[in-house]
């Protein structure tokens, strides 16, 4: 077994890569709040999506994949998915906290899983993140918190979960290409041609 196999399968990767993913996301998403005057949620949705999924077809080129009809809904539904939660997290955030909102947000992967975990082992980590997500909360000043917000929040967290259901679905025996599928067809559900202009007007180009 060579080096690289060795660091391949170590169990600290991909908890390094988790902790990358979770920094570059939160990161992502402080920086596109700072966003919402000029085009809003639903602009900076459209954006980040259309942006990432450009890069993604350059690199990945998902047309090259041969898939059955069965592939190509969970591949549709992967992306309906994607783009519902990246929409509804942004529409949180207009008057959510971060924090609350990424914590409301995870309680969907977390019922997830929840019901499909069946070692004790599972559930313990469960309960770590559950706690996780109590410490976040502002249980004492819950009613600060704005309800339509919260719902947002958690219609993120329900997308989310699909998100994960539906990608491993999409994906089994497939390689990135399916991701990058996945990522066009969340931004064309949402770069809709009058929320392009909307977009745009509002920030000051045209």
């Amino acid at each position: 077994m060579t080096r690289h196999d060795l660091t391949a399968r170590s169990p600290l990767v991909p908890v390094i890569l988790t902790i990358v993913a979770i920094v570059s996301i939160q990161l992502g998403a402080a920086i596109a709040k700072t966003l919402f005057s000029r085009v809003g949620p639903q602009g900076v949705s459209a954006m980040r999506l259309a942006f990432a999924s450009i890069l993604m077809l350059v690199i990945l080129r998902p047309w090259r994949m041969r898939l059955t009809p069965a592939a190509r809904r969970n591949i549709v539904l992967y992306g309906a998915a994607l783009g519902g939660m990246n929409l509804l997290f942004y529409m949180a955030l207009r008057t959510v906290p971060l924090g609350i909102a990424v914590a409301l947000e995870f309680s969907g992967p977390l019922a997830l899983a929840m019901l499909s975990s069946r070692r004790p082992i599972d559930f313990a980590w469960i309960a770590l993140a559950g706690l996780g997500i109590l410490v976040l909360l502002p249980l004492q000043g819950a009613r600060d918190i704005d309800v339509t917000g919260a719902i947002y929040a958690l219609g993120a967290g329900t997308c989310w979960a699909l998100y994960i259901f539906f990608g491993q679905k999409a994906g089994a025996g497939r390689g990135p290409e399916v991701v990058a599928a996945a990522m066009a067809i969340a931004a064309l559900g949402l770069a809709k041609p009058a929320s392009i202009r909307n977009a745009v007007e509002s920030s000051g180009v045209a």
